[in-house]
C-alpha cells in the first residue's frame, strides 16, 4: 500500500507419562488428525506491522507475492477493486488479500479511511486449512469491532514497542484475529447483539460442568425466555444448549481418560453422567470412540 499495505489431574494422583507406542499412541495421533475439520494456521513470520492516518490522496495498486496482507479499518471510507468487482469499505471491515492477490484501492475524497495492516507469512498443518484461508472474502463486513480492535491495536503497539517476545505476542494475536474471522464466517449471527449472552452461559457450563442444567435455568441466566432462548442459541451457535452442554462434558470427560486420570465409571460421574451405558454411547456419538479405547494401552 502507499507506505503501508493493508493440561491438570481431577480425579486423584497426577496422570502417568503417556506412552510413545502402542494402541494409546496410536488413538491419540488419531484424534489429532480430527483437526481436519479444523482451523490449523501457524504465522510463519511478519515483516512490516503499520497504522495509516486519513489521507484523502491516499491510493494503491499492487499485489505482494512474498506475503499475505490483512486491513482493519477504523474509520471514514475507501473504495477497492478486486478481480473486477467493486468494493465499499467501511468502518469495522477487514481486508485479506493472500500472496499475489492484485488489488486497487482510493480513500473516499471527503472521509477517507484510516486503518492498520499486517503484512505476514504462514504454514499450514493439512490442506483443509490452506483451503479455508483462501475461503475468506477478500472485503470482510460487519465484523465485531469491539473484540478485533484492541487485537490489531496489540500488534501495532508491540511492533513499535518490540520487547521481549513482541513477535510471539503479534504472531498469536493474527491467530486470534483468523479464529474470529472464521467463526463469524461459519456463523454469522456470532455477531448479533446475542452473542455476548450467549456466550456467557457457553462459558458458565464450561465452568460448571459437573452439573445438567434445563433449559429453563440456562435461559435464566441471560433473562431471556425458553423459547427465544433455544431460537437465539442455535443461531449463534448452530447447535442446542444440550448439545453444547453434553459436548463439554464428553470433552472433558476425553480430557481424563486420554491423561489417565480416572477410569470408564470415574470419568462419567466426574462430569455428571450416573448413566454410564448413556455415557459410552454419547461418547462414542461425539468422539468416534468408545471411552475405553483411551485405556487400552496400560
Amino acid at each position: 500500500m502507499g507506505g503501508n499495505d493493508p493440561c491438570i489431574s481431577d480425579c486423584g494422583d497426577p496422570a502417568p507419562t503417556l506412552s510413545s507406542s502402542g494402541p494409546l499412541a496410536t488413538l491419540m495421533e488419531v484424534r489429532m488428525s480430527d483437526t481436519a475439520n479444523d482451523f490449523n494456521l501457524i504465522v510463519t513470520s511478519i515483516p512490516s506491522v503499520g497504522y495509516t492516518r486519513p489521507d484523502p490522496n491516499w491510493k494503491v495498486n499492487l499485489s505482494n507475492r512474498n506475503y499475505h496482507i490483512m486491513a482493519f479499518c477504523t474509520g471514514g471510507q475507501a473504495q477497492y477493486m478486486i478481480d473486477s468487482k467493486q468494493y465499499s469499505v467501511k468502518k469495522g471491515d477487514v481486508l485479506f488479500f493472500p500472496k499475489g492477490k492484485l488489488h486497487a484501492g482510493v480513500s473516499h475524497p471527503t472521509d477517507p479511511w484510516s486503518f492498520y495492516v499486517i503484512l505476514f507469512d504462514t504454514s499450514f498443518t493439512d490442506d483443509y486449512s490452506e483451503r479455508l484461508i483462501h475461503s475468506l472474502d477478500y472485503v470482510i463486513p460487519k465484523t465485531n469491532f469491539s473484540e478485533l480492535l484492541p487485537l490489531f491495536q496489540d500488534i501495532y503497539h508491540e511492533w513499535i514497542a518490540k520487547k521481549t517476545g513482541y513477535l510471539l505476542r503479534c504472531r498469536c494475536r493474527i491467530m486470534e484475529i483468523f479464529c474470529l474471522l472464521l467463526r463469524n464466517m461459519d456463523f454469522p449471527e456470532r455477531n448479533s447483539r446475542h452473542s455476548e449472552a450467549i456466550d456467557s452461559v457457553l462459558n458458565f457450563m464450561a465452568e460448571n460442568y459437573k452439573e445438567n442444567y434445563t433449559i429453563d435455568q440456562l435461559c435464566h441466566l441471560v433473562g431471556y425466555s425458553p423459547s427465544h432462548f433455544q431460537f437465539v442459541f442455535k443461531k449463534v451457535t448452530g447447535k442446542t444448549a444440550i448439545q453444547c452442554q453434553n459436548e463439554i462434558k464428553i470433552n472433558k470427560a476425553r480430557d481424563l481418560l486420554q491423561y489417565r486420570s480416572c477410569n470408564v465409571t470415574e470419568a462419567a460421574l466426574h462430569v455428571g453422567f450416573n448413566d454410564i451405558y448413556y455415557f459410552s454411547k454419547l461418547f462414542k456419538k461425539t468422539t468416534g470412540y468408545n471411552p475405553s479405547d483411551f485405556l487400552k494401552d496400560s
